[in-house]
Formats: structure tokens, sequence, C-alpha cells
């Protein structure tokens, strides 16, 4: 990118208890099946949780943190404190936001980009954005946090602690975030000791239908100053579930560029098929470079991929094969036109989109996530959360987009993106909401005429759907006491209800998909090993008897 160019470059417990091993709770004394803390001494532990700018790991929370938390932060704007309140049906009028210098400070010396304790919220540099996709789903991400610990304003004086990224609270924030953004209401359904302090780790994985994101290359480039050079070294890959039939996975993205606080485009076409204020996020544009027809990222006019894309596929039969994408957006530094002047704001956001082009899935998006970076006054690089968009559709915006890319006659006519009026569920569906569901799809598919545009998403979300609900199922079916659907569900961190449900299997997908194996969401005894899980008639049962071995 340049200031006239934008460079292309995530119950009742079993009576045989006494057959698995115990231990006690390292805080009150009561027995776990596992060890370390029981569940209510960990649900009123502080803890701080964070979107982490890095994966490197924290140790103690360090003094900054509580000076912060002792000054006085700001209320919400009344445009973002309405928009918000509508939305959650709660009171944020005691809400506070620090977004100074010292409350940067503190949050990247927790190493994340934003952090909440009762009713304060702290934002890393640039990452208090309202008014952006990204910045607004970061806010609704923590005020679901502020809702979980009930916007207390004091704490209590233990120590704190930071928690990881699979705590059930944060798997909560991230699923009402994505229905915030997508204009839903919600109702948190966690409750926090008051006195937590919640951090959300930044995702380097994020799962679909169809599949999972995977962030595995991400670098600023040119710093400490970002002048003349200003880049982010990016490769996305896309890694297929068994329920995909497609012979070639392409990615598509969209792209909004600002410089100096300005939208900038790169050329007359690419400033044309961007959307305008009234029909969207001002500046939001399919990312091809003026010239190409094809909407595939990496590839030329005939539909071919250079050295800086994949195509990925998933056939019956065959290994799945990943999708990938390497981008590295910004100036380059090459000339006066490409480059940076220091002390200028910047920032690229994306929305990057996996879709079946050939194959019995053609026309079907995979699900898409959105990414991206800033840089301050001050020169500092901040990436944007990797962040879920929708397992299934678009957004609404890049929609938009492919619209007026599907209309653009010059410099090149273009090849369609498929525009589908159905919404893929992107929210936590209850067991009987997912049987709704698969029936609402089943009878919209009867309804539409051949060669309607929903036909290809909907078929291939029945499938997806018509999956899970099969897991659930043959996991049923298996016989596990409540006891071992929590232990699984605490491995791959799913809510530990000790029940089969859409939650969990997805949670297995992912967790069996990072880890090599058949991605289908069925838990056998591969899995089972796999996870160091032992079922309760693998133990043996101790021997009671009076002349067993006693051991002291």
């Amino acid at each position: 990118m340049n200031r006239q160019t934008a460079t292309q470059t995530k119950p009742t417990t079993s009576p045989l208890s006494s057959a698995i091993l115990q231990r006690q709770c390292n805080s009150c004394g009561q027995k776990t099946v596992v060890g370390g803390e029981c569940a209510e001494c960990q649900k009123n532990k502080p803890l701080l949780q964070r979107l982490a700018s890095s994966q490197a790991e924290v140790g103690e929370v360090p003094p900054i943190v509580h000076e912060v938390l002792n000054s006085f932060g700001k209320p919400l704007d009344e445009t973002t404190r309405t928009f918000m309140e509508s939305r959650f049906g709660q009171d944020f009028s005691t809400v506070r936001v620090h977004t100074d210098t010292q409350a940067a400070e503190s949050a990247q010396a927790v190493n994340a980009l934003a952090y909440t304790v009762g009713r304060d919220i702290v934002f890393g540099t640039g990452q208090y954005a309202p008014g952006t996709h990204a910045g607004k789903r970061l806010l609704a991400h923590e005020l679901t946090h502020v809702v979980q610990q009930n916007a207390t304003a004091q704490m209590q004086t233990m120590a704190l602690e930071i928690a990881t990224s699979e705590d059930v609270y944060e798997q909560e924030a991230e699923t009402v975030a994505t229905q915030i953004v997508g204009g839903d209401s919600v109702r948190v359904q966690g409750s926090l000791s008051s006195s937590s302090i919640r951090r959300l780790q930044r995702q380097r994985r994020q799962d679909t239908h169809a599949g999972v994101f995977e962030m595995t290359q991400h670098a600023p480039l040119g710093g400490p100053t970002f002048s003349p050079q200003a880049q982010y070294n990016v490769r996305l890959e896309f890694l297929p579930y068994p329920v995909v039939d497609c012979e070639r996975i392409a990615m598509t993205q969209t792209v909004v560029s600002t410089y100096a606080g300005n939208l900038v485009y790169g050329s007359t076409a690419r400033r044309d098929r961007s959307l305008t204020a009234a029909e969207g996020t001002e500046g939001v544009g399919i990312d091809r470079l003026s010239g190409r027809s094809q909407p595939y990222y990496g590839t030329n006019n005939a539909g071919n991929t250079a050295g800086i894309a994949h195509f990925g596929s998933r056939t019956a039969g065959n290994r799945p094969d990943r999708a990938w994408i390497e981008d590295t957006p910004g100036f380059d530094g090459s000339n006066p036109a490409s480059s940076r002047t220091a002390g200028d704001t910047m920032s690229q956001q994306f929305e990057t989109c996996a879709i079946c082009t050939q194959g019995r899935d053609i026309n079907a998006y995979y699900g898409c996530v959105s990414w991206g970076f800033n840089i301050d006054v001050s020169n500092n690089f901040t990436e944007s959360a990797f962040a879920l968009v929708s397992r299934g559709t678009p957004s609404a915006d890049f929609l938009a987009a492919a619209r007026k890319w599907n209309a653009q006659t010059t410099p090149v006519a273009t090849t369609d993106l498929p525009i589908p009026s159905h919404t893929t569920h992107n929210t936590h569906m209850t067991r009987n909401e997912l049987n709704a569901e698969i029936t609402s799809l089943e009878t919209r598919l009867r309804g539409l005429p051949a060669g309607h545009a929903d036909i290809p998403q909907i078929t291939f979300e029945l499938r997806a759907l018509r999956d899970i609900r099969d897991a659930i199922r043959y996991n049923e079916d298996q016989g596990y006491l409540r006891l071992e659907i929590r232990m699984i569900q605490a491995k791959v961190g799913a809510l530990q209800d000790g029940i089969w449900g859409y939650d969990t299997v997805r949670r297995v997908k992912l967790w069996q998909a990072v880890h090599g194996l058949v991605a289908d969401g069925r838990v056998g005894p591969i899995t089972l090993e796999r996870m160091g899980i032992n079922r309760v008639g693998d133990y043996p049962l101790p021997d009671t008897s009076p002349t067993a071995t006693r051991v002291v």
C-alpha cells in the first residue's frame, strides 16, 4: 500500500466416583477429578483475561495494571453506549474505558490488546475503535466480561491471576461478540466473581462449519519506526473438515485501507468498486489489483495460482489439502510513493473467506475471518484480532463489495462471486435449536427454484449441521458418563455441562483437526487416547479387603 497504491503483496456425577483418581482442591480441600482447584474456587479466583498481542506467556500481574485500575478512565461515548446497551439489554453507564499511554503500557505488560476488570476496560495502543468492525467486536467481547462480573466497581484484595483462552467465559465472550457485530441482541449466560480480572488471549485459529482457519505467519516488517517500510507479513491457511466435498478451495478477501486519516484505494477502478458510506463501511472493496479478473487472492486472469496462494481440496477417500495465501500489505519502502512517513497513521483491515470453486460444493462459502494492522502517530505497530466473522456466509459489507465487483466491466470484466441471501447461523445452538435449524433449512431448500444463489450454501450447511447431529448421536451411543463428558469438554474448551451438544462437537472437531485426527466430532478410542482420558471402567477398582496393602 502507498498513498496512491495499495500493494497486494478460533450435572449429576457418577456414583462410581470411587473408581477414579481424585485429588484435593489446592484451595479449599474439596475432592476434584483431575487435581488443581475445584470449579467453585476457580470461579471465585481473580483472573486477568486479555486479548494477547503475541503467544508469549505472562507470569504475575505487574504493578502497572493496579495503577491503571485505580485511575479514573472515561465513560463510553453516547452513540457507542446506546448501541451496546440496546444489544446487551444492560446499563453501561458505570463502565469506564482506559485508553491513555499508561493504559497501553499496562496492556503491553500483560501481552494484551485489551483486558477487563469489573467495570474497567483497558485497551492497548489503537485498540479502542468502536466505529470500526474490529473495534466494535473487541469492545463487545470486553463488555461481555463486564456483564459476567456484574459491572462491579470494587475489586477484592486477593492476588490476581492471568487466565487461558480455553476459559468457558472467554468462549462465551467470543460468541457474544460475533452476535453483536452481526446486529443481534444477546443474553450473557456466565456469572463470575466480581473480583475477577479477565483477559482475552489472541486466537490464531478460528473454526467454521467447514474447517479451520489458521494464521501461521504474522510479523510486522520495517520496525522499529516503520518508515519507510511498513508491512505486515501474513500467511493464512484453511484446513477443510471431512464434511467438505470440494476439488478446489480458494480464498477471497476484502480490504479497507487508510493513510494519515484518509481512505486510499490504489486506482480509480479499485475506488469505483469500493463501498460508499451509503452502501456500507466506506472504502471496503474486493482485494484484487486493477486489471485482475478473478476475485480469488493470488490468482492470474487464467484462474491459476502464483507463488502467493494455493488451492486446497477435500474429497472422499483423499487426504485434505490446505488452502493458503501469503500477503504482505503495506508500504514496501522501495520508492517515495510506496513509503510511510514516520508519525503518519495507517491501517489495513481484511475479511478473508474460503470458498469452493470446483466440485460438489461449488459456490458455497466455508466461513470468514477478519485480521489487519494499525500504526499510530508514535509509530507503534498493532495487530488487529484474528477473529471469526462467520462460520459460513460472509458479512454484509463483503457481499455488498462482491456485488460491485461483479458489476465491474473496466478495465476488465470480472468473474462473479456468489451472492447468497441466506445468512449462516453463527451463534451457539441448543439441541432443540440445532434440530429446528436443520428443519428450517430443509424447508427453505425445497422452496427454492433451480439455479437460486442460496442452493449451494444451504445444501452444504445442511450437510454440516446433520453431521454435527450425527456426531452427537454417535457420542451418546458410546455410553459416556456425565463425568467423562465433562473431562472431554474440559480438554476441548467447551462448557462443562456433561451433555453432548452442538458446541461440544464443534470444539471436538477443532481439537481433532489441530491434533492431526479425523475431524468428525466423534469421540472414539483413538481420540480418547490422544486426549489422555481414561474411561471410568479403565481405572482399577481399589482393593478394600482387610488384607489389602496400605500405602502411607
